[in-house]
Protein backbone atom coordinates (compact mmCIF):
# COMPACT_ATOMS: atom_id res chain seq x y z
CA UNK A 1 0.00 0.00 0.00
CA UNK A 2 0.98 3.44 -0.91
CA UNK A 3 -0.11 6.91 -0.22
CA UNK A 4 -1.10 9.52 -2.74
CA UNK A 5 -2.40 13.04 -2.73
CA UNK A 6 -4.16 15.30 -5.31
CA UNK A 7 -3.16 18.71 -4.85
CA UNK A 8 -5.28 21.69 -5.64
CA UNK A 9 -3.74 25.00 -4.68
CA UNK A 10 -4.77 28.69 -5.19
CA UNK A 11 -1.91 30.05 -7.42
CA UNK A 12 -1.48 33.42 -5.79
CA UNK A 13 -0.69 31.62 -2.62
CA UNK A 14 1.24 28.85 -3.94
CA UNK A 15 3.00 30.15 -6.69
CA UNK A 16 5.49 32.09 -4.38
CA UNK A 17 6.52 29.01 -2.52
CA UNK A 18 6.89 26.81 -5.39
CA UNK A 19 9.54 29.38 -6.84
CA UNK A 20 11.11 28.93 -3.26
CA UNK A 21 11.73 25.03 -2.70
CA UNK A 22 12.19 25.15 -6.55
CA UNK A 23 9.63 22.42 -7.21
CA UNK A 24 9.72 21.49 -10.75
CA UNK A 25 5.31 21.90 -10.48
CA UNK A 26 3.34 24.56 -12.63
CA UNK A 27 3.82 28.27 -11.39
CA UNK A 28 1.49 29.56 -14.17
CA UNK A 29 -1.95 28.85 -13.36
CA UNK A 30 -4.38 28.12 -15.88
CA UNK A 31 -7.59 30.42 -15.86
CA UNK A 32 -8.91 28.91 -12.71
CA UNK A 33 -6.61 30.24 -10.83
CA UNK A 34 -5.71 26.86 -8.78
CA UNK A 35 -2.51 25.08 -9.40
CA UNK A 36 -3.19 21.02 -9.08
CA UNK A 37 -0.89 18.39 -9.16
CA UNK A 38 -3.00 15.31 -10.08
CA UNK A 39 -0.97 12.58 -8.33
CA UNK A 40 1.97 12.53 -6.24
CA UNK A 41 3.35 9.41 -3.91
CA UNK A 42 4.89 9.51 -0.37
CA UNK A 43 7.03 7.18 -1.89
CA UNK A 44 8.22 9.48 -4.34
CA UNK A 45 11.82 11.27 -3.40
CA UNK A 46 10.23 14.79 -3.90
CA UNK A 47 7.40 14.15 -1.15
CA UNK A 48 9.36 15.33 1.97
CA UNK A 49 9.86 19.08 -0.27
CA UNK A 50 5.75 18.88 -1.09
CA UNK A 51 5.06 18.07 2.34
CA UNK A 52 6.86 20.93 3.48
CA UNK A 53 5.43 22.92 0.76
CA UNK A 54 1.77 22.18 2.18
CA UNK A 55 2.57 23.10 5.80
CA UNK A 56 3.94 26.34 4.41
CA UNK A 57 0.73 26.48 1.71
CA UNK A 58 -2.15 26.37 4.77
CA UNK A 59 0.03 28.68 6.74
CA UNK A 60 -0.38 31.50 4.22
CA UNK A 61 -3.92 30.42 3.60
CA UNK A 62 -4.82 30.90 7.16
CA UNK A 63 -3.07 33.99 7.58
CA UNK A 64 -5.00 35.32 4.07
CA UNK A 65 -7.33 38.08 5.24
CA UNK A 66 -10.16 36.57 2.44
CA UNK A 67 -10.14 33.61 4.71
CA UNK A 68 -10.63 35.00 8.22
CA UNK A 69 -14.25 34.88 8.72
CA UNK A 70 -13.63 31.18 7.95
CA UNK A 71 -11.12 30.68 10.79
CA UNK A 72 -12.81 32.81 13.24
CA UNK A 73 -16.03 30.80 13.05
CA UNK A 74 -14.83 27.56 12.18
CA UNK A 75 -11.47 27.33 13.65
CA UNK A 76 -10.71 26.05 10.27
CA UNK A 77 -6.65 26.20 9.59
CA UNK A 78 -6.02 24.98 6.31
CA UNK A 79 -7.46 25.16 2.97
CA UNK A 80 -9.95 21.66 2.44
CA UNK A 81 -9.77 21.62 -1.39
CA UNK A 82 -5.51 21.31 -1.02
CA UNK A 83 -4.43 18.34 -0.34
CA UNK A 84 -6.74 14.78 -0.92
CA UNK A 85 -5.21 11.83 0.18
CA UNK A 86 -5.95 8.18 -0.57
CA UNK A 87 -4.17 4.36 -0.70
CA UNK A 88 -3.14 3.04 -3.80
CA UNK A 89 -2.77 -1.10 -3.49
CA UNK A 90 -0.56 -3.38 -4.96
CA UNK A 91 -1.58 -6.81 -6.53
CA UNK A 92 0.28 -8.48 -3.41
CA UNK A 93 -2.20 -6.45 -0.94
CA UNK A 94 -5.34 -7.66 -2.96
CA UNK A 95 -3.74 -11.47 -2.58
CA UNK A 96 -3.33 -11.38 0.57
CA UNK A 97 -6.79 -9.81 1.92
CA UNK A 98 -9.27 -12.55 3.07
CA UNK A 99 -12.03 -9.74 2.02
CA UNK A 100 -12.25 -7.47 -0.35
CA UNK A 101 -14.41 -4.30 -0.57
CA UNK A 102 -16.45 -3.93 -4.20
CA UNK A 103 -16.08 -0.26 -5.61
CA UNK A 104 -16.81 1.11 -9.14
CA UNK A 105 -17.34 3.36 -11.56
CA UNK A 106 -19.33 6.50 -10.64
CA UNK A 107 -21.73 7.36 -13.68
CA UNK A 108 -25.20 9.36 -13.89
CA UNK A 109 -27.71 9.79 -11.63
CA UNK A 110 -31.42 7.78 -10.63
CA UNK A 111 -34.59 9.35 -11.33
CA UNK A 112 -36.05 11.58 -10.16
CA UNK A 113 -33.16 13.81 -10.29
CA UNK A 114 -33.83 14.93 -7.11
CA UNK A 115 -31.82 13.68 -4.12
CA UNK A 116 -34.96 13.87 -1.36
CA UNK A 117 -37.47 12.90 -3.95
CA UNK A 118 -35.65 9.80 -4.96
CA UNK A 119 -35.26 8.28 -1.98
CA UNK A 120 -38.50 8.99 -0.57
CA UNK A 121 -39.98 7.01 -4.36
CA UNK A 122 -37.37 4.26 -3.63
CA UNK A 123 -36.69 3.50 -0.22
CA UNK A 124 -38.04 2.82 3.41
CA UNK A 125 -36.13 4.06 6.29
CA UNK A 126 -36.10 3.63 10.06
CA UNK A 127 -34.65 7.52 10.50
CA UNK A 128 -35.62 10.39 7.70
CA UNK A 129 -33.05 12.66 8.88
CA UNK A 130 -29.72 10.13 8.71
CA UNK A 131 -31.54 7.14 6.33
CA UNK A 132 -30.43 4.57 9.36
CA UNK A 133 -32.38 1.51 8.20
CA UNK A 134 -33.01 2.45 4.33
CA UNK A 135 -34.65 -0.96 2.34
CA UNK A 136 -35.39 -0.46 -0.78
CA UNK A 137 -38.92 -1.20 -1.56
CA UNK A 138 -38.81 0.10 -5.53
CA UNK A 139 -36.99 -0.34 -8.63
CA UNK A 140 -33.90 1.96 -9.15
CA UNK A 141 -35.48 4.22 -12.49
CA UNK A 142 -32.76 5.89 -15.11
CA UNK A 143 -33.67 8.14 -17.67
CA UNK A 144 -33.00 5.68 -20.36
CA UNK A 145 -30.41 2.60 -21.40
CA UNK A 146 -27.02 2.96 -20.26
CA UNK A 147 -24.45 4.14 -22.47
CA UNK A 148 -22.16 1.00 -21.86
CA UNK A 149 -18.44 2.12 -22.90
CA UNK A 150 -16.21 -0.21 -24.58
CA UNK A 151 -15.90 -3.82 -22.32
CA UNK A 152 -17.68 -1.95 -19.16
CA UNK A 153 -19.88 -4.06 -17.30
CA UNK A 154 -20.31 -2.20 -14.04
CA UNK A 155 -21.05 1.09 -12.56
CA UNK A 156 -22.65 2.79 -9.49
CA UNK A 157 -24.99 5.96 -9.66
CA UNK A 158 -24.70 9.03 -7.90
CA UNK A 159 -27.00 9.15 -4.05
CA UNK A 160 -26.53 5.01 -4.22
CA UNK A 161 -23.21 4.33 -3.13
CA UNK A 162 -24.01 0.64 -2.35
CA UNK A 163 -25.73 -0.66 -5.09
CA UNK A 164 -24.39 -1.99 -8.62
CA UNK A 165 -25.64 -2.38 -11.76
CA UNK A 166 -23.99 -4.44 -14.40
CA UNK A 167 -24.59 -5.56 -18.07
CA UNK A 168 -27.20 -8.63 -17.98
CA UNK A 169 -23.92 -11.06 -19.80
CA UNK A 170 -22.14 -10.30 -16.59
CA UNK A 171 -24.45 -10.68 -14.25
CA UNK A 172 -25.14 -14.35 -15.71
CA UNK A 173 -21.11 -14.76 -16.31
CA UNK A 174 -19.89 -13.85 -12.83
CA UNK A 175 -22.51 -13.44 -10.63
CA UNK A 176 -25.41 -15.74 -11.08
CA UNK A 177 -22.86 -18.60 -10.50
CA UNK A 178 -22.15 -17.58 -7.01
CA UNK A 179 -25.91 -17.69 -6.01
CA UNK A 180 -26.06 -13.92 -6.37
CA UNK A 181 -29.57 -12.56 -7.41
CA UNK A 182 -30.54 -9.30 -9.39
CA UNK A 183 -33.51 -7.12 -9.93
CA UNK A 184 -34.87 -5.40 -12.72
CA UNK A 185 -34.45 -1.29 -13.05
CA UNK A 186 -37.38 0.56 -14.99
CA UNK A 187 -37.02 3.36 -17.06
CA UNK A 188 -38.13 6.71 -15.21
CA UNK A 189 -40.79 8.24 -17.66
CA UNK A 190 -42.57 4.92 -19.54
CA UNK A 191 -41.96 2.61 -16.57
CA UNK A 192 -40.76 -0.34 -19.19
CA UNK A 193 -37.96 -2.89 -17.99
CA UNK A 194 -34.96 -1.68 -19.37
CA UNK A 195 -33.31 -4.44 -21.45
CA UNK A 196 -29.69 -3.89 -20.77
CA UNK A 197 -29.09 -3.95 -16.87
CA UNK A 198 -29.73 -5.33 -14.06
CA UNK A 199 -29.47 -4.61 -10.36
CA UNK A 200 -27.16 -6.65 -8.23
CA UNK A 201 -29.25 -8.56 -5.24
CA UNK A 202 -27.18 -7.81 -1.94
CA UNK A 203 -29.71 -8.97 0.86
CA UNK A 204 -26.98 -10.39 2.96
CA UNK A 205 -25.46 -8.13 6.01
CA UNK A 206 -22.82 -8.54 8.86
CA UNK A 207 -20.66 -6.41 11.15
CA UNK A 208 -17.90 -5.12 10.87
CA UNK A 209 -14.28 -3.42 12.34
CA UNK A 210 -15.16 -0.58 13.82
CA UNK A 211 -13.59 -0.37 16.91
CA UNK A 212 -11.00 2.55 15.24
CA UNK A 213 -12.96 4.37 13.51
CA UNK A 214 -14.27 7.56 14.12
CA UNK A 215 -18.10 8.62 14.07
CA UNK A 216 -20.94 11.20 14.04
CA UNK A 217 -24.10 10.96 16.00
CA UNK A 218 -27.47 11.32 14.61
CA UNK A 219 -29.42 13.96 16.80
CA UNK A 220 -33.24 12.23 15.66
CA UNK A 221 -32.70 8.41 16.02
CA UNK A 222 -28.83 7.85 18.04
CA UNK A 223 -27.65 6.59 15.08
CA UNK A 224 -24.50 5.91 14.46
CA UNK A 225 -22.35 7.09 11.02
CA UNK A 226 -18.57 5.96 11.05
CA UNK A 227 -15.96 7.87 8.57
CA UNK A 228 -13.70 6.03 6.38
CA UNK A 229 -10.07 6.61 6.09
CA UNK A 230 -9.14 6.82 2.62
CA UNK A 231 -5.10 6.75 3.66
CA UNK A 232 -5.87 2.84 5.02
CA UNK A 233 -7.86 -0.32 4.13
CA UNK A 234 -11.07 -1.36 4.42
CA UNK A 235 -12.80 -1.96 7.39
CA UNK A 236 -12.66 -5.91 8.02
CA UNK A 237 -15.77 -7.72 8.19
CA UNK A 238 -16.10 -9.63 11.40
CA UNK A 239 -18.29 -13.07 9.49
CA UNK A 240 -19.04 -13.69 5.99
CA UNK A 241 -22.65 -14.64 5.07
CA UNK A 242 -22.13 -15.12 1.60
CA UNK A 243 -19.67 -13.94 -1.33
CA UNK A 244 -21.19 -10.54 -1.11
CA UNK A 245 -22.97 -8.95 1.50
CA UNK A 246 -22.93 -5.63 3.20
CA UNK A 247 -21.56 -4.26 6.57
CA UNK A 248 -24.64 -3.31 8.95
CA UNK A 249 -22.68 -0.13 10.02
CA UNK A 250 -23.42 3.01 8.16
CA UNK A 251 -20.53 5.23 6.49
CA UNK A 252 -20.66 8.53 5.48
CA UNK A 253 -22.48 10.01 3.16
CA UNK A 254 -25.01 7.45 4.19
CA UNK A 255 -24.31 4.13 2.67
CA UNK A 256 -22.91 0.51 3.58
CA UNK A 257 -19.97 -0.93 2.38
CA UNK A 258 -20.03 -3.50 0.05
CA UNK A 259 -17.59 -6.66 0.65
CA UNK A 260 -16.85 -9.84 -0.91
CA UNK A 261 -14.63 -13.03 -1.09
CA UNK A 262 -11.63 -13.59 -2.71
CA UNK A 263 -13.16 -16.43 -4.92
CA UNK A 264 -15.70 -13.41 -6.42
CA UNK A 265 -13.09 -10.92 -6.72
CA UNK A 266 -10.81 -13.20 -8.94
CA UNK A 267 -14.17 -14.01 -11.01
CA UNK A 268 -14.68 -10.30 -11.45
CA UNK A 269 -11.02 -10.06 -12.54
CA UNK A 270 -11.18 -12.92 -14.82
CA UNK A 271 -14.13 -12.22 -16.71
CA UNK A 272 -13.08 -9.38 -19.05
CA UNK A 273 -15.74 -6.89 -17.64
CA UNK A 274 -14.14 -3.16 -16.57
CA UNK A 275 -15.46 -1.32 -14.18
CA UNK A 276 -14.88 -2.71 -10.82
CA UNK A 277 -12.58 -1.84 -8.35
CA UNK A 278 -11.69 -4.22 -4.89
CA UNK A 279 -10.14 -2.45 -1.96
CA UNK A 280 -8.25 -4.79 0.66
CA UNK A 281 -9.09 -5.25 4.09
CA UNK A 282 -7.08 -4.65 6.95
CA UNK A 283 -7.37 -7.54 9.80
CA UNK A 284 -9.50 -6.67 13.01
CA UNK A 285 -8.34 -4.25 15.26
CA UNK A 286 -5.18 -2.82 13.28
CA UNK A 287 -5.96 0.40 13.48
CA UNK A 288 -4.15 2.85 15.66
CA UNK A 289 -6.93 4.68 17.91
CA UNK A 290 -10.01 3.68 19.76
CA UNK A 291 -13.63 4.25 18.35
CA UNK A 292 -14.74 7.48 19.28
CA UNK A 293 -17.15 10.53 18.75
CA UNK A 294 -16.55 13.17 16.20
CA UNK A 295 -17.33 16.81 18.22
Amino acid sequence: MTIHHRLDLLADLAGPILQALRLPFPQNPPASGRIVIPDISEDDSLWPIVAMLLDEYHRAWTAHPGNGYIVAHFGSTEDPLADIAHAKFSDRDRQAAAYLALDATLIGFPQPQNILRFYQATYQTVCSDCRKGAEQIRPLCLSGEPKWGRSRGIFMLNWVDDEFLVKPEMYEKVFRPFGIGSRPLLDYKSQAVLQTVVQIEIPLRADVDVANASYQTCGSCGGRSYDRDARNYAPMPLSAPGPLFKSNQWFNPFYSIVYMTKDLCRAIGESGFRGAYSLPCAAAGSSVSGEQQKG
